[in-house]
């Protein structure tokens, strides 16, 4: 039996939760922000002219355009950045400002979304105990952000320190389950699939993508809390992929994995 020698994990309802009723409340958070950005000068030094459009208009932009880049990105698996689906709300409402104001409005825009996450509770626990036990740590995120806003935010949730190898769909331009940011993940740690795990909470994306690359999956599934669970994507379709190799309540289960080695058959709660 091979030893355990990579795990990596998903963010989002993995190792931080979103402690909001629904995504529309952040929606209209990162909107109001938004606008707020607008009166202000831009990070390029210039100023709008005249006040910017109501919060209800940017908000109706800002929904058409997801809708757009959604329609025409999830079927081939292809991040929708939250760059573009910003410069399409401006354009939508007649602004249109640098790459350099458009990054300074994306800062502003993803502060109420960042700030919701609550790293749960068991995650230092468990990170330290993996490190300490020789296991190398990767992250694979399905985030439209920009990397450097999420690298800045996971620094300072201490959930950027401990990995060793840190992707994003928003810098490779993919989302899972594509198999292509498993192998990235990978050839990071310079690990073989058969030597390495992936922990996340989205069949769909998680599960499917690790069983593609040939790694085992761990599938989170949390007790119910009676908390609307939020989810940008909406992806609350019947799974009929491939089974996870584990289902856990709690991240602490992950440690037996190191004790287990290969993957084996698929596991129940």
């Amino acid at each position: 039996m091979r030893r355990t020698c990579a795990i990596l994990f998903d963010v989002g309802d993995t190792l931080v939760g979103f402690p909001v009723p629904s995504w529309e409340e952040v929606d209209r958070a990162s909107i109001g922000a938004l606008r707020d950005a607008l009166a202000r000068p831009l990070a390029d030094g210039t100023r709008l002219s005249g006040s910017p459009p109501s919060q209800d208009r940017l908000l109706e932009a800002f929904e058409q355009a997801v809708r757009e880049y959604q329609a025409r990105t999830a079927p081939r698996l292809l991040e929708m950045r939250a760059l573009d689906v910003l410069r399409r709300t401006l354009h939508r409402v007649g602004i249109d400002v640098s790459e350099a104001a458009l990054n300074g409005l994306e800062r502003a825009w993803a502060t109420p979304r960042l700030a919701i996450r609550r790293v749960f509770p068991e995650v230092g626990e468990v990170l330290a105990q993996l490190s300490g036990a020789g296991v190398r740590l990767g992250l694979i995120s399905n985030i439209w952000i920009s990397g450097p806003i999420v690298r800045e935010h996971l620094d300072v949730l201490g959930l950027l320190r401990p990995f060793e190898s840190v992707v994003l769909s928003s810098e490779v331009g993919l989302i899972k389950p594509h198999r292509l940011l498993f192998d990235v993940a990978l050839s990071q740690l310079g690990v073989a699939p058969g030597e390495a795990w992936y922990v996340g909470d989205n069949p769909h994306a998680d599960v499917a993508g690790a069983k593609a690359a040939g790694m085992g999956a761990v599938l989170v599934q949390r007790p119910d809390d009676g908390r609307p669970r939020p989810s940008p994507s909406g992806d609350f379709a019947p799974y009929d992929g491939p089974p996870p190799d584990l289902v856990i309540r709690d991240l602490r289960e992950v440690l037996a994995v190191v004790e287990r080695g290969t993957h084996g058959p698929a596991g129940g709660r």
